[in-house]
């Protein structure tokens, strides 16, 4: 399995609601993406954990639709960091943001 973390800094938090936007649609089709396995979101933190049956599912979700579009507009809002790891286990958070802070920008 492919596991994902991702950890967003806004520019502004006045963004914060039109991101949340953004983020929701993504939440929707991720739902619906063939190979997903796990997600979790921490809206307040701004970080998402998922994890797929392999890359090329997670690249298909990537690469398409409201998560294109937000992949689009993530430079207007802020800085966005990410990781992805092979692992036979769901991930907690506390591995999520091991993994990311080990990722750079």
């Amino acid at each position: 399995m492919l596991a994902v973390a991702t950890e967003f800094k806004l520019n502004s938090w006045r963004r914060y609601f039109s991101f949340s936007r953004y983020t929701y649609n993504a939440l929707k089709q991720i739902r619906k993406s063939g190979g997903i396995v796990h997600v979790k979101i921490r809206p307040f933190r701004l970080m998402t954990l998922t994890v797929w049956k392999n890359r090329k599912d997670m690249l298909a979700f990537r690469n398409s639709g409201a998560h294109l579009a937000a992949m689009k507009k993530s430079n207007y809002f802020g800085a966005i960091k990410s990781t992805s790891w092979e692992t036979d286990t769901i991930p907690t958070w506390l591995d999520a943001m091991e993994k990311l802070s080990e990722a750079s920008i």
